[in-house]
């Protein structure tokens, strides 16, 4: 057998696969992950979850009905400021494959806005669960490898970002089991927050910046303008905490930071 035979050969061999393949899933549900997809989702995971992220390096997408895709992250703002925001794509989904398309401007580091054309195969789907693995990305117009082979995302109710469910004021009480009470933060059912810092003489003083928040379930990015404490001085930063139990009726809450957990304490309403 010669060498453009066994090419030959291996080709058909590979298109046979790949049209099995697209074959089942459409045999399967042709419609499955069209409809499963249009949800928000959490992209917690790379590489066949063997890759965490840090919560810094979460982000968020939303697949609305009409082919949208909002998505959510940490925007480069330039000269070292980074706020919680997003960038407006356009997704579509033939069976197996989704594409995205759309520009990129401060998410993921771009302060210069570029074009992106993105094309992923889901290997992976349940109702609550979802991983796709990268076949194009382009950046550009320019083919380049990304940092990973494929993401798993966690899909998060269609309630997820009531925030009445935080809003009101309350005390920090502890971190991490030692004495940690200087510091009270008042959420507002409109996004935005303030902080507060007990002064030298008990008095508690509100922290400067137009502040504001976000709720995606259990994930809680605050956008914070010059804060010693949670973020950096003279400068915009996003400080990520998860949600790790708040019962209002009992008035208490529990963050992490995934360095440090948090015990906070219902003080008021607003």
């Amino acid at each position: 057998m010669n060498r453009l035979s066994s090419i030959a050969q291996y080709l058909f061999f590979a298109m046979s696969m790949a049209l099995l393949m697209l074959s089942s899933c459409s045999n399967e549900n042709p419609a499955y992950n069209r409809e499963n997809i249009k949800a928000t989702w959490i992209v917690k995971y790379y590489n066949n979850q063997t890759l965490p992220l840090s919560m810094r390096d979460y982000t968020v997408i939303t697949f609305d009905n009409s082919f949208g895709a909002t998505h959510w992250g940490i925007l480069s703002k330039g000269t070292g400021d980074y706020q919680w925001g997003s960038n407006a794509l356009a997704y579509d989904v033939y069976c197996c494959d989704l594409a995205i398309n759309g520009t990129y401007s401060g998410l993921y580091g771009y302060i210069t806005p570029v074009t992106t054309h993105q094309e992923y195969i889901f290997s992976s789907v349940e109702d609550s669960v979802m991983t796709i693995s990268n076949a194009v990305y382009q950046i550009n117009q320019a083919y380049i490898t990304p940092e990973f082979t494929d993401m798993t995302m966690e899909k998060i109710t269609s309630k997820y970002a009531s925030l009445d469910s935080l809003a009101g004021v309350w005390q920090f009480l502890e971190r991490d089991g030692k004495e940690y009470n200087d510091y009270r933060i008042q959420f507002l059912s409109d996004g935005k927050l303030s902080l507060f810092k007990l002064s030298p003489d008990n008095q508690w003083v509100l922290m400067e910046g137009d502040n504001y928040f976000h709720k995606y379930d259990y994930f809680l990015p605050l956008t914070l303008w010059s804060n010693e404490e949670f973020g950096t001085v003279n400068h915009w930063d996003v400080k990520c905490f998860e949600i790790v139990e708040c019962t209002p009726k009992m008035g208490t809450m529990t963050l992490t930071d995934h360095t440090s957990e948090y015990k906070l304490s219902f003080i008021s309403s607003n």
